[in-house]
This record gives C-alpha cells, sequence and structure tokens, in this order.
C-alpha cells in the first residue's frame, strides 16, 4: 500500500518506491539476467575514464 491508500499485488508490477508500507521486499525487483554479469562496482569516474581509455586504445589500433 502507498501513501495514497492504493494496494499493490505481490505478483503486480509496481516497484518499491518510497511511500510503500507492506512487504516491500517481496515486491517485483527488475534487474533481468545481466544482473549476474556484473563483476565490480565503479564510480561514474572510473568508468567514464575505463572506457575512454578503451576506446583510444581500440581507434589507435593498441589491443
Amino acid at each position: 500500500m502507498d501513501s495514497d491508500g492504493d494496494q499493490y499485488l505481490r505478483s503486480g508490477d509496481a516497484v518499491p518506491l518510497a511511500g510503500r508500507t507492506g512487504e516491500v521486499d517481496a515486491m517485483a525487483l527488475y534487474a533481468g539476467q545481466s544482473a549476474g554479469l556484473v563483476r565490480e562496482v565503479l564510480s561514474a569516474e572510473a568508468f567514464v575514464g575505463r572506457t575512454a581509455a578503451e576506446v583510444k586504445r581500440a581507434m589507435t589500433g593498441e589491443f
């Protein structure tokens, strides 16, 4: 249930947001199969820096 009194089914497509109450842990969390491919969590700065370096190497033929 949310702060407006709307109810959500356990098997529904509502996602847990601020103000929702009840069994929030049982609500749907969409991650997909790719979630299992995550090996590390990077800051945006580290991700952009690494990606830029990879692009530079690819463009200059430095594999």
